[in-house]
């Protein structure tokens, strides 16, 4: 892929998540699904495309959804069913799909732009997991309202 496409693809996900990043390589990484041909970035080896990153962003998910809930001063029992409800594949997924996100997805060349439900929920992970190490909780918390993943 030319550098020309990658930043047109950096640059435009950055729009949606309206958030800009210091290292844009996290937010490359995170684009990268199982099956990329991309695998390498700098020094960094993609193994799994951004399985790596979208276990990172699935926690980072989970805290700062507890972290909401918890100065939010609700019952306990709502916890769960918040994680159950905001985090579960079909909500990452349709997330993704209702910002735009598919459109930068780089996946399995045989999948010709397909972007298949459990792809495009773990580039949404992956994509949290890449903000929290580019520059924190607080962060990713702004993005998931970009995103609309903060519960009402």
């Amino acid at each position: 892929m030319s550098l020309v496409r990658r930043a047109q693809m950096v640059e435009g996900c950055q729009a949606i998540l309206g958030y800009q990043f210091n290292d844009s390589d996290l937010l490359w990484e995170a684009l990268q699904a199982a099956g990329s041909p991309v695998v390498y970035i700098g020094a960094r080896h993609l193994r799994d495309g951004n399985k790596r990153l979208a276990l990172l962003g699935d926690t980072v998910l989970k805290l700062v959804l507890v972290r909401e809930w918890y100065t939010s001063g609700r019952d306990r029992a709502v916890v769960d069913q918040i994680l159950s409800s905001v985090g579960s594949n079909a909500n990452l997924n349709s997330v993704g799909q209702r910002n735009g996100l598919s459109s930068f997805v780089n996946g399995n060349p045989s999948q010709r732009g397909v972007v298949p439900p459990n792809t495009m929920a773990a580039t949404v992970e992956a994509t949290l997991g890449a903000v929290f190490l580019d520059s924190g909780l607080q962060s990713v918390a702004e993005v998931m309202q970009t995103l609309g993943l903060m519960p009402a």
